[in-house]
């Protein structure tokens, strides 16, 4: 068994496959991220090695990479398998509230807006992930261009938060949807609050820059 696994380097599609689920069922998946990688270069059509490249990358928070594999496995019918894998891996390795923040995340990454928005309102019920929580569901009502919803959503954040610099991503992204429909004056109070609490903060600089250039 394990001089077969050794002539991975041989090209040995088996043994490869054998190695890096060994690694990955071990509990190494930093170490086994190579074999399935190398898996995927000798079989492009692995179902087995783009399931596990995509937990991999989910779980490294390296999301971009994640929906490469997981936008392939996703007209396979695979998906279901890889969203299974991937939820009992965080909520083995994470808080709850920071387990449902990383499946959120998973799913936005993915283009499923209903299912993140879910997972995010469970992070919410945790104080450690509230407000990220929060801010995330109205990033998605942005993305959805459902701007009026986004407004209210946040609106409402600043009149239940009252810390200063939770409140920075909460204004910037109300300041993106007044600027989406439009109300530019609310748009610039929004961007200057953000930037009197931290003027490195984001490119509120540059947002502030470009708002006074088309209002004036």
């Amino acid at each position: 068994y394990f001089s077969k696994i050794e002539s991975y380097r041989k090209d040995d599609i088996e043994a490869v496959l054998k190695m890096a689920k060994m690694l990955f069922d071990g509990g190494f998946m930093k170490e086994s991220l190579p074999y399935f990688e190398k898996l995927l270069a000798l079989d492009p059509e692995s179902g087995e090695a783009m399931c596990h490249l995509a937990i991999i990358h989910a779980n490294n928070a390296e999301y971009d990479r994640c929906i490469v594999y997981a936008t392939k496995i996703l007209t396979r019918g695979l998906i279901s398998s890889v969203i299974k894998a991937y939820r009992k891996l965080v909520f083995e390795n994470a808080p709850e509230g920071e387990a449902h923040m990383n499946l959120g995340r998973f799913y936005a990454s993915m283009g499923f807006a209903e299912e993140a928005v879910a997972e995010y309102k469970s992070a919410s019920e945790y104080d450690e992930t509230r407000t990220e929580a929060m801010n995330q569901i109205g990033s998605i009502f942005l993305s959805q261009k459902f701007y009026g919803l986004a407004i209210r959503h946040f609106l409402g954040m600043l009149e239940t938060d009252e810390d200063e610099e939770r409140q920075q991503d909460t204004r910037y992204h109300l300041a993106e949807a007044y600027y989406a429909v439009g109300e530019y004056d609310n748009a610039m109070n929004m961007y200057q609050e953000c930037y009197a609490i931290d003027i490195q903060y984001r490119d509120v600089e540059a947002k502030i820059g470009e708002l006074v250039a088309m209002m004036e």
